[in-house]
């Protein structure tokens, strides 16, 4: 347990100085962002600011493992190091996941993204999703991500008055 403890404390001061200290800089930070469809539509390539978000969780786990790899050696913690290493590729994955959704604006997007994959629009439906708006956000991204194939499935329905 106290080796829970010390981890978890060590987690947050390192996020602290990975995200906002040492692994981010507002310039960084700024190069991360996605661009628009005005600047997509002006040929910006729509993959520009992944290299920024790329260095950023690099840059963010590298902190991480550093910090957490120094703490284990002074205070002697019951930790193995393939215990670590799993540790930190966790976090690496969830993290990426997270700067992926935030770059398609919205947890939300992605999750209906993907769950438009998965599923039938008739379970979506049968589901809830009948927000014309939420099917227009879909359909908008996955005209953007160039699944022209896919749109036929997804439509809005029509408004009820």
């Amino acid at each position: 347990m106290a080796t829970f403890g010390s981890v978890w404390a060590v987690v947050a001061v390192a996020h602290n100085l990975a995200d906002h200290d040492i692994g981010q800089t507002d310039h960084p930070a700024a190069g991360k962002a996605a661009p628009t469809e005005a600047e997509i539509a002006e040929c910006v390539s729509p993959r520009r600011g992944w290299g920024s978000c790329l260095r950023h969780v690099a840059q963010y786990h590298l902190v991480m493992g550093v910090t957490l790899t120094l703490v284990w050696v002074v205070l002697s913690l019951r930790m193995s190091l393939p215990g670590l290493a799993v540790g930190i590729a966790v976090l690496a994955v969830t993290r990426a996941f997270f700067a992926v959704a935030a770059r398609l604006d919205d947890c939300l997007r992605l999750v209906c993204w993907c769950f438009s994959f998965a599923a039938p629009v008739s379970i979506l439906r049968s589901s809830g999703v009948r927000d014309s708006k939420l099917s227009n956000e879909v359909a908008q991204l996955l005209r953007r991500l160039q699944w022209r194939s896919k749109l036929h499935s997804i439509s809005a329905p029509t408004a009820r008055k």
